[in-house]
């Protein structure tokens, strides 16, 4: 009978960090924590006869294996036999890091140059440690599960040169269905980034006026978090993914766009954006706030994206559809005549990654369960006049949902 192998092939450019926190878990305990995740995939690999699992997408590495490396060229990968131990290939470099911080065990480094003459010569290829490591299993005749999602065609031209004697099929569903579904780890993860981010928002808004640039703006927050990180958690590692403060009648319409040195002028939306990502967990929020005082259009605007937010967030419970709160929130904008205006999605789920499944949006048939963890951020963007969005991380418990990411959302207190 052909078993199957499946890989999943990297996006070298993302960066993740560690997981960790000052008064967290022991690594023995994360170890325990991270077997009950492996016994779920080795579930998975059994209902799908996969006998080994092969990645080094780097979300799913962090995902299998907690450790967070600075990941640009050089591939780090897990393989992930049924009934061995898995096994961790990362560049000699990153070795000691990975010693210290990983829950696999069995570590193998490949170096990126050769060793003066006399010395232990070690491999070069990360590809061949895979491969002899594959042989070993004698898997590499097998059915390979590939992850179309994430491969390149250069990827999938390499692993046929590797094990050519293979069949390959698409993998892509497993460990990114997994993933929407948080452990308790994750969600205190996530539950800290979300408070460093709200509190950094908050701290802005308390600090903005008129005449202060975007980029001051984002500073103020900036400083903020900084502070009381390296107090609440000295230990860990912090990253802004995300910080903009576009603004006035032409840049607060542009949805993605970085902050400026444009200052602030009476009569401006700014949507300000601070995403936190602390251990490599993400937390996001938004609010937009008025220059001065808010014209009728502004104050009809912003009902309106407050009233789709809120309507949205009152029907998160288990067993919805996310298209359905999709829709929710464009029937509320387009019943008030802003429809043309909202362009995008009414949120995304959060984790490893600022972006991932599930998204809310029409096509996502994704039902919800508790531990799913999303933003929810519909928005309207009025091209020469200004737009609005609040987001807020959202947290799907046993029977509703809790916000991770509680700041004011009413005009009184947005107005500045």
């Amino acid at each position: 009978m052909i078993r199957n192998i499946w890989i999943l092939i990297i996006y070298p450019n993302l960066i993740f960090q560690s997981l960790y926190f000052s008064n967290t878990l022991k690594k023995d305990d994360f170890r325990l924590n991270y077997m009950k995740r492996w016994s779920k995939i080795k579930g998975l690999m059994q209902e799908k006869a996969i006998n080994v699992l092969i990645t080094w997408h780097p979300p799913h590495t962090v995902y299998l294996s907690t450790f967070f490396a600075l990941t640009y060229s050089r591939p780090i990968i897990i393989i992930f036999p049924l009934e061995q131990e898995p096994t961790l290939i990362v560049p000699a470099l990153d070795e000691e890091h990975a010693k210290k911080e990983s829950v696999i065990k069995d570590i193998r480094s490949y170096v990126e140059f050769s060793l003066e003459e006399g010395e232990e010569q070690k491999e070069t290829d990360p590809f061949q440690i895979m491969k002899q490591i594959v042989e070993t299993h004698g898997l590499h005749q097998e059915h390979i599960g590939i992850e179309e999602n994430f491969c390149s065609l250069s990827s999938i031209s390499l692993l046929k040169r590797i094990f050519p004697k293979a069949a390959f099929s698409d993998s892509s569903e497993i460990i990114e269905q997994l993933r929407m579904v948080k452990s308790s780890d994750e969600i205190e993860a996530i539950r800290r980034a979300a408070e460093l981010a709200t509190y950094g928002v908050s701290r802005t808004i308390e600090e903005a006026k008129e005449g202060l640039t975007e980029i001051q703006l984002d500073t103020i927050g900036n400083n903020a978090i900084l502070k009381r990180s390296s107090i609440d958690y000295p230990e860990s590692v912090l990253r802004f993914t995300v910080n903009m403060s576009p603004s006035g009648p032409i840049r607060s319409a542009l949805p993605h766009v970085f902050s400026t040195s444009r200052r602030l002028q009476e009569g401006d939306s700014v949507i300000h954006t601070r995403v936190v990502s602390l251990g490599g967990y993400h937390g996001e929020c938004e609010r937009t706030f008025i220059i001065g005082e808010a014209s009728q259009k502004q104050e009809k605007m912003f009902e309106v994206i407050c009233t789709a937010q809120q309507a949205t967030i009152n029907a998160i419970k288990p067993g919805i559809k996310v298209s359905e709160l999709d829709k929710i929130a464009r029937g509320i904008i387009n019943k008030a005549g802003f429809g043309k205006y909202f362009i995008h999605r009414s949120g995304h789920g959060i984790g490893l990654e600022l972006h991932e499944r599930p998204s809310l949006k029409e096509e996502d048939p994704t039902v919800l369960e508790p531990g799913h963890i999303f933003s929810v951020e519909p928005g309207i963007y009025i091209p020469e006049f200004g737009g609005m969005r609040h987001s807020d991380t959202v947290l799907v418990t046993e029977d509703s949902y809790e916000i991770l990411t509680d700041s004011p959302k009413d005009l009184s207190s947005l107005t500045v």
